[in-house]
């Protein structure tokens, strides 16, 4: 399900701190739930006449994926999702309320596989992340958070991150001159099925962090010069 509106809260957190946070002014989110089956065909008995109907579609898994959309205050979440360790099994704890039927969605299991950082030309900064989940529960009546061992979220204070926030943006020593760019963590998840927990575990092997849409206002030559001479800063 995409979920856009007032209806909604999602808020985020370490799987170990207290107090959720926002990370921003959310804007969106993208919340699926997805069975993985597989279709195995079996042999007829005597009284059998269609033999080609015979298969099971039998469950072997399933996949929780979250995405959300924000427009961050500072650069505190990617402190926070860039993992220190290329592989991590950092979880983190999401929740969910519906506030229109006062239903909770939650997890403490969520695995951060990519976060991208937008920062446009003359425009509001752009914040998303992608998740997945080991398990979830869906729409309870309990809250997650007590308000005393474990709190909820409040809305920001200060106006969003835009163009006009950016700046010290260098190459190694080389100061950059540029009106736009984009910064994407990914990190290489690999799931496993655990038949202990029944459930699917995620775990980080490897990360890849990439800097792209880099947009120049004017021609920096000692910029030019140095990817041209492969030199390394």
């Amino acid at each position: 399900m995409v979920e856009i509106g007032y209806d909604y809260v999602i808020e985020g957190k370490k799987a170990d701190d207290t107090a959720y946070t926002l990370y921003g002014y959310h804007e969106e989110f993208s919340l699926t739930q997805k069975d993985d089956y597989a279709e195995k065909p079996y042999l007829p008995d005597n009284a059998t006449t269609d033999s080609f109907t015979l298969k099971l579609n039998t469950k072997k898994g399933e996949e929780i994926s979250l995405t959300t959309k924000c427009m961050p205050v500072d650069l505190t979440p990617l402190k926070t999702f860039y993992l220190e360790s290329s592989t991590s099994d950092t979880k983190y704890s999401i929740g969910i309320i519906n506030k229109k039927t006062s239903k909770y969605t939650h997890t403490d299991e969520a695995i951060i596989k990519s976060i991208s950082l937008s920062i446009p030309e003359n425009d509001v900064c752009e914040l998303s992340f992608d998740f997945s989940c080991e398990s979830m529960t869906f729409n309870q009546t309990t809250d997650y958070a007590d308000g005393t061992t474990i709190t909820h979220a409040s809305l920001p204070t200060s106006e969003p991150l835009s163009t006009i926030d950016v700046s010290n943006v260098i190459w190694g020593t080389i100061p950059l001159n540029v009106s736009k760019f984009d910064v994407k963590i990914d990190y290489n998840v690999v799931n496993k099925w655990d038949m202990q927990s029944q459930k699917m575990r995620y775990y980080v092997t490897d990360r890849k962090i990439t800097v792209d849409s880099l947009e120049f206002a004017e021609t920096n030559d000692d910029f030019v010069n140095a990817v041209t001479s492969k030199a390394e800063y």
